[in-house]
């Protein structure tokens, strides 16, 4: 059974010739060689945007909002940001799922960071429209190619990130890490029905779900057999957004593991959903449980937890929605009472019987648009075009 429930890349065969984070596949022979700039140490303020980490950078003497994400194989730009810095670009035949095309690469000069200046960046060129790009409102991506020389620290109560190019002085509680095509990986435990089970688990600053993510439903079921999440409920649609789109599955999982134990923390409770790729994905929000480094040169990590940290609640929505060239569409349902009556691909047409018209980008998931309008019911378009008006009730968190 230890076999069978925890070696997650028996589950899903996946050729590692290439990454994956946020969405992006690509060769790994694009991670290129780069220089730092005296002072080798800078703390980043972050912003939390959706989940996840935001920090400011400056190319070429231009202010840019980039994500810092340790789950990214390698750094990416907007066009935007290469028509400013006057950036030369390179085609190749790689491609990113969901995107339309073959990517292109570029050399970044200068990167400044802080106090911190990375030079000779090699990036993945993304356009502006990108669905990841627009939802956060930013112009790139910090990836694990800029980060392979640098010990990170996350401190969620000062919102800071800390990047150092030196060995850290304080005594810590160090656990191996290891990298798994650049992206760390870290050991965690997980408590079953009988046993503590050892589990790796690859951290990813830019996941936003608000949860772990199981690789898939074979495992997530085998998991739930072996007693280490409880509370499950199935649902259909897609699980997150990545760079080419939204990501789906035939079957959707969501519940709670029982206990989690990373560090010196031990937590009950933690959401799970399906989601994410041959790993256990640990989101961003094991930072509000404590103070996480991770020492890349030296593959190690340290995980602090915060006195009286709680783990936060799971998402329960019975239905996400997400705007789609103008149309709310329906993205995922979850619970036995919708999933007779719509579908992920749906599109919600009517409030009261007043038409929605065109959808403007930023709209709320559906259930916080409903009691910011007081809807009463919702009018819903099917795959055939059949219009079905349901109850706003089953659109709202019990």
């Amino acid at each position: 059974m230890r076999n069978q429930v925890f070696n997650v890349n028996k589950i899903l065969k996946n050729a590692l010739l290439f990454f994956w984070s946020m969405g992006v596949w690509c060769p790994l022979a694009v991670v290129a060689s780069m220089q730092y700039e005296i002072p080798d140490s800078t703390v980043l303020h972050y912003k939390d945007f959706h989940g996840v980490p935001v920090v400011s950078v400056a190319i070429n003497g231009n202010d840019y909002s980039f994500l810092f994400d340790t789950g990214a194989q390698i750094t990416c730009v907007s066009d935007k940001v290469v028509s400013e810095g006057k950036l030369t670009t390179r085609g190749t035949n790689n491609y990113i799922i969901g995107m339309d095309g073959n990517i292109s690469y570029t050399t970044v000069p200068s990167i400044v960071l802080g106090n911190m200046t990375v030079d000779s960046l090699e990036a993945i060129v993304l356009p502006g429209n990108n669905p990841s790009l627009r939802v956060l409102g930013i112009d790139g991506i910090i990836g694990a190619n800029m980060l392979a020389d640098i010990v990170v620290t996350f401190d969620s109560k000062s919102k800071t990130i800390t990047l150092l190019r030196h060995a850290l002085d304080e005594k810590m509680d160090w656990v191996p890490m290891k990298l798994w095509d650049g992206l760390p990986l870290l050991a965690l435990k997980l408590r079953g029905a009988e046993e503590l089970y050892d589990v790796p688990g690859v951290f990813d600053s830019g996941s936003s779900m608000g949860a772990f993510g199981l690789p898939s439903v074979q495992g997530f079921e085998e998991w739930t057999t072996a007693g280490l999440i409880e509370g499950v409920e199935e649902g259909r649609g897609t699980t997150t957004l990545m760079l080419g789109g939204r990501v789906g599955m035939d079957k959707l999982y969501r519940g709670q593991l029982k206990e989690c134990h990373i560090g010196d923390g031990v937590f009950p409770g933690i959401p799970v959903y399906t989601g994410g790729r041959d790993y256990l994905l640990l989101c961003f929000k094991i930072t509000d449980l404590g103070r996480l480094t991770l020492d890349y040169p030296n593959r190690r990590f340290s995980f602090t937890a915060y006195p009286n940290a709680a783990v936060w609640e799971g998402d329960r929505r019975p239905v996400t929605t997400a705007v789609v060239n103008g149309e709310l569409k329906i993205t995922a349902v979850w619970g036995g009472e919708l999933l007779g009556k719509i579908a992920p691909g749906d599109t919600v047409v009517a409030f009261d019987d007043k038409p929605t018209g065109r959808v403007p980008a930023g709209v709320p998931n559906i259930d916080v648009f409903i009691n910011m309008i007081h809807a009463q019911s919702v009018s819903v378009r099917d795959a055939t075009g059949k219009v079905h008006a349901l109850p706003a009730s089953l659109f709202l968190v019990k």
